[in-house]
C-alpha cells in the first residue's frame, strides 16, 4: 500500500498566511422565536437531536425537575418523554436511532417518547458532549477526578478509553467532542482551565494529541467545532479556523455574535451566548442578544427549523429552560468530501464528493490553495495530465438556496511518472450459460506510449469454489481464449496440476485449485501483444452454474512503458442481490499513486446492439478490501445523465443514450483490492454488460 496515501496529518501546526475559503456573502438577521419549554422545574436545555420529525430534548434542573428528557414534533411545544430521566444526560442521534446517555446507562428510542435500555455502562462521570461520524457515535465524560471517552460502532456495545494525557502528564477534564474531516476531535484541560488540549482520533478509540500553534501556552477551549470543511477552535478572545484538518491555522479576533462558545447544525455555525450565525465561522450576522444573559447549549436542524435549547444565565424568575427557533433554509448537505490524492506526473487524477441526494444544487465552483479555479463548476474535478504546478490543496464552494459552503480540502501529491499504478489483476464470478447467456469475459492490453509484448494467467475457477462454500458452483469449467484479430484461438479444460502453473499461482497471488486433478481450467497467454482478448467461461455438461473467470498481468519484469490491462469487460446475466442473482467482479491497483477507474454497468444500451433481454435498471456498488475488512467507497444507482461523457469518450467507451439507466462511476483510487457489485435494482434479471477502464 502506499504509505503517502494512507499517512496521518502532520502534527505539527502553525499560523500560515492561509486565506480562508472565501464564502463572503449577506448574511441575514435570524428571525428566532424564543419562548420556555413550560416545563416544571427545568432551568436549561442540555442538549438537543432531531429525526424521524421530532426533536428530542435533555433538561437539568432543581429537584421539582421530574423528567430530564422531553419531546416536541415542532420545536415548540415539549412533553415528558414516557420514561423517567435523571438529569446530566445527552441525546444524539444515530445510525436511525435517539440515544441518550446518562451517568449509568445508554438507551435508545426511534420516536424519542419510548426508551429501550441498551446497556448499563456503571457509575460513570457527567457527560459532556456527544459526536458521531457515519461509523462510530463517541461521548465524553468528566468530573473532577475521573475522565474517559465512550465510544460505540453499533450503539450497543460500549467501550471506554482514558482520554490523552495533558503536556507535563496530567489527565485532561473533558470539554466538548465533535467529528469532520475524517476525524473526531476532542478539547480538554486541567480542572484549573490553564492549561488545555486538541486531541483527534479516526475511529473514536485510539487518541493522540494535536500539536496546535500555542504550543504549550493553548488557551482553555471554550469548544472546538467541525463544519462547513473547517475546524474551529474557540477560546475566549480568538476563533482559530483550520480549512486543512489541523495542518494550518488562521485567527482572529472573535466577533460579539461568537461569545462563548461556537455550535453547528444544518450548515450553519452559532454563538451559543448571542444565537447569530455563520457559514465559515470568520463572516457572522448581528447577535440576536448582547445582554449575555442566555446560553444555548445546543442546537438541532430537521424540517426546516433550527432549534436551539439552553437557559438563562442570570435568571430573571425562578427556573426557565429556553427554546429558539428559527425557520429557514438549509445550506447544502456533504455527505462524503473530498478525499487526498497521489498523482504519478502525466496520468490523470480528480477529486468527488456527495451531497444529500435529491436535493438540487445551484453551483459549485472548485478551489486550488484557496483561489478559484476558472472553469470547474461542475460536481466532480477532473486534472488530465496531473503536473507538480498542480499540487495543493483542493476544495469546493457548493451553493443551495442562495447559501455557499465549503466541502473539506484534500491534498493533491504529483509524485514522479515511473509511480504510476496499474491494474494486475480482474476477476469476475458469475453464471455460465449459452447463448445471450454466455459468460464473457474481455480484456485489453495496451496502454498510451507502450510498446512491446507482455504475457497473461488466465483462469476458469469452478469445482475449486467449492472450497469457498459456493454450493452451485461448476463441477467441470471449461475456458475459450479468442486472441486479437489473426492470432487462433485456444481451448483449456482441466488444468492438470502442471508445476509451471503452480509456480505462476503463488508467484501472482492466486489462491491454489483444490488439488492437482481438479477440473479447473488456467492459461498462461505468452507474447502477447497490443489488443483485444476474449475469454468464455463454460460448464463442460453446459449447465448454469457458479464459476470465476479471472485474468493476471503475469509479466515479472513490467515498466510504465510495458503493455497493461486497460479495460475488463463481461457480459452476463444480473438480478435482485436479494435473490442471489448479483455479479461481482474485483480488480487490484498496483503502484505508487492513485488510479483513475472508470467503470459502468450497461442495461438498456445493449439494446442499440440488438440485445432486448437486457437489465432494466443495473446498479453499481464498489467497495475496497483491507485489513480483512470490506468498506464501501461509492454507488451509483441506474442513472448517469451525461456525466462523463468525456472520460467516456476518451477511453473509446461505446456511446450511451443520455438519461438512460445505465450506471456510470468514476473513481481514483489508491493502491489496493476492490470489488464490484452490479445487481439489477428493479425488474427481472437480464442481460448486463459490465466494463472496467483505466483513465490514463
Amino acid at each position: 500500500m502506499l504509505s503517502s496515501a494512507l499517512r496521518h496529518l502532520v502534527t505539527s501546526a502553525t499560523f500560515l498566511g492561509l486565506s480562508l475559503l472565501s464564502l463572503a456573502q449577506t448574511l441575514s438577521y435570524p428571525n428566532w422565536t424564543v419562548s420556555s419549554t413550560g416545563i416544571p422545574g427545568a432551568r436549561s436545555g442540555t442538549s438537543v437531536a432531531y429525526g424521524y420529525g421530532y426533536w428530542v430534548m435533555t433538561l437539568s434542573g432543581g429537584s421539582d425537575l421530574t423528567n430530564a428528557v422531553a419531546r416536541s414534533d415542532d420545536g415548540l411545544t415539549w412533553t415528558p418523554a414516557d420514561q423517567v430521566f435523571s438529569q446530566n444526560a445527552r441525546v444524539h442521534f444515530f445510525s436511525g436511532y435517539f440515544y441518550i446517555l446518562d451517568q449509568s446507562s445508554v438507551y435508545r428510542s426511534v420516536d424519542g417518547r419510548t426508551w429501550e435500555l441498551v446497556t448499563n455502562t456503571g457509575t460513570m462521570p457527567y457527560i459532556r458532549d456527544i459526536a458521531s461520524s457515519e461509523d462510530a457515535i463517541v461521548a465524553n465524560s468528566s468530573n473532577g477526578n475521573y475522565r474517559v471517552i465512550q465510544t460505540s460502532t453499533d450503539g450497543d456495545n460500549w467501550s471506554l478509553q482514558p482520554l490523552p494525557a495533558l503536556d507535563g502528564g496530567a489527565a485532561g477534564l473533558g470539554e466538548t467532542v465533535t467529528n469532520g474531516g475524517g476525524y473526531f476531535w476532542h478539547a480538554h484541560s486541567t480542572n484549573s482551565l490553564q492549561q488545555s488540549a486538541l486531541s483527534r482520533s479516526s475511529d473514536g478509540t485510539n487518541w493522540s494529541n494535536v500539536a496546535t500553534p500555542w504550543g504549550d501556552t493553548m488557551p482553555h477551549l471554550s469548544s472546538v467545532t467541525y463544519g462547513n470543511g473547517r475546524l474551529v477552535l474557540s477560546s475566549s478572545s480568538q476563533l482559530t479556523i483550520s480549512t486543512d484538518r489541523g495542518e494550518s491555522y488562521t485567527q482572529i479576533t472573535k466577533p460579539q455574535s461568537a461569545r462563548h462558545s461556537v455550535l453547528f447544525a444544518g450548515g450553519r455555525f452559532f454563538g451559543s451566548s448571542t444565537l447569530g450565525w455563520s457559514l465559515d465561522a470568520a463572516t457572522w450576522s448581528q447577535p440576536v442578544y448582547t445582554d449575555q444573559q442566555r446560553a444555548f447549549n445546543d442546537v438541532a436542524y430537521g424540517d426546516g427549523k433550527y432549534v436551539a435549547v439552553g437557559g438563562y444565565v442570570v435568571t430573571p424568575s425562578p427556573g426557565h429552560a429556553l427554546i429558539a427557533v428559527w425557520s429557514a433554509p438549509e445550506p447544502a448537505k456533504v455527505l462524503t468530501h473530498p478525499e487526498d490524492r497521489v498523482a504519478a506526473a502525466g496520468t490523470s487524477t480528480g477529486f468527488s464528493f456527495q451531497t444529500e441526494p435529491g436535493v438540487s444544487i445551484a453551483g459549485y465552483q472548485w478551489t486550488h490553495d484557496g483561489s478559484p479555479i476558472p472553469g470547474a463548476t461542475q460536481a466532480d474535478l477532473i486534472i488530465p495530465n496531473a503536473s507538480p504546478a498542480d499540487a495543493g490543496r483542493y476544495a469546493c464552494l457548493v451553493t443551495r438556496n442562495g447559501l455557499t459552503i465549503a466541502t473539506d480540502s484534500a491534498r493533491l501529491e504529483v509524485v514522479a511518472s515511473d509511480q504510476r499504478s496499474r491494474l494486475v489483476n480482474l476477476s469476475v464470478r458469475s453464471q455460465t450459460g449459452n447463448g445471450d447467456a454466455t459468460f464473457i469475459t474481455g480484456f485489453i492490453v495496451g496502454g498510451e506510449n507502450t510498446q512491446g509484448l507482455t504475457r497473461m494467467l488466465v483462469r476458469g475457477v469452478g469445482p475449486s469454489l467449492l472450497d469457498f462454500d459456493v454450493a452451485d458452483a461448476s463441477l467441470d469449467s471449461v475456458l475459450e481464449i479468442y486472441l486479437p484479430a489473426g492470432a487462433p484461438s485456444s481451448r483449456h479444460d482441466n488444468w492438470g496440476g502442471e508445476a509451471a502453473l503452480v509456480e505462476e499461482f503463488t508467484r501472482l497471488g492466486a489462491f491454489a485449485f483444490s488439488s492437482t486433478d481438479s477440473l479447473d481450467a488456467a492459461a498462461v497467454l505468452e507474447d502477447l501483444g497490443p489488443g483485444n482478448v476474449s475469454v468464455h467461461t463454460l460448464d463442460a455438461a453446459g449447465e448454469a452454474k457458479t464459476a470465476l473467470s479471472e485474468i493476471y498481468d503475469a509479466n515479472p519484469s513490467w515498466t510504465p512503458t510495458a503493455p497493461r490491462l486497460i479495460n475488463l469487460s463481461c457480459r452476463t446475466t444480473t438480478g435482485r442481490e436479494a435473490d442471489g442473482q448479483a455479479v461481482t467482479v474485483g480488480f487490484v491497483i498496483s503502484g505508487g499513486a492513485h488510479q483513475g477507474v472508470l467503470i459502468r454497468a450497461v442495461g438498456p444500451g445493449l439494446s442499440q446492439f440488438g440485445i432486448q433481454n437486457y437489465a432494466s435498471n443495473p446498479s453499481i456498488y464498489l467497495y475496497q478490501h483491507r485489513d480483512g475488512q470490506t468498506q464501501w467507497k461509492a454507488q451509483k444507482v441506474n442513472s448517469w445523465g451525461t456525466q462523463y461523457t468525456t472520460e467516456q469518450n476518451r477511453v473509446g467507451a461505446f456511446p450511451l443514450s443520455s438519461g438512460s439507466a445505465d450506471s456510470v462511476m468514476l473513481e481514483f483510487l489508491e493502491p489496493g483490492v476492490y470489488s464490484v457489485k452490479v445487481e439489477n435494482w428493479s425488474g427481472d434479471p437480464g442481460v448486463v454488460l459490465i466494463e472496467l477502464y483505466e483513465l490514463p
